[in-house]
């Protein structure tokens, strides 16, 4: 439903969308791990969360960015993003991530009432993979 409501806002919906969307993910995520009797409120949650969407890729290198001495979260999130496949230029990674990638994730969803039963269908896709990630960790 968060993503069918933003997506009636076209373009202006997309940031409201990524932060609702990171919102969710989290207390998802947060809920799975204190039904398999993790404590929600253990430092180490939020970086469980970066290593189950894949910014980092263990829980260690997350906590150490979120105590500041690690990498800082965006540049992860960026390296992520462009990592995989060959290592070419990072002029060309870059072209493909953005080109790519963000053509098919963007291209509906700035037109209103399109993009919302698309925003439905990717942010529900992307919570129910998150979902069983999550499930797979704490639940072992």
């Amino acid at each position: 439903m968060e993503g069918a409501t933003a997506g009636l806002a076209g373009a202006w919906g997309i940031i409201p969308d990524v932060l609702a969307l990171a919102w969710l993910e989290s207390r998802m995520v947060f809920h799975v791990a204190a039904s398999f009797r993790f404590d929600a409120d253990h430092p180490m949650r939020p970086a469980e969360l970066l290593t189950l969407t894949g910014i980092y890729p263990t829980a260690e290198d997350a906590r150490a960015a979120l105590d500041g001495v690690g990498r800082h979260v965006a540049i992860a999130y960026g390296e992520g993003k462009i990592r995989g496949g060959e290592r070419k230029t990072l002029q060309g990674r870059l072209i493909r991530m953005v080109g790519g990638h963000m053509t098919k994730r963007m291209a509906g969803k700035v037109i209103p009432f399109v993009a919302s039963p698309i925003m439905a269908v990717q942010n529900g896709n992307a919570v129910a993979e998150l979902g069983h990630r999550a499930l797979r960790f704490y639940g072992g």
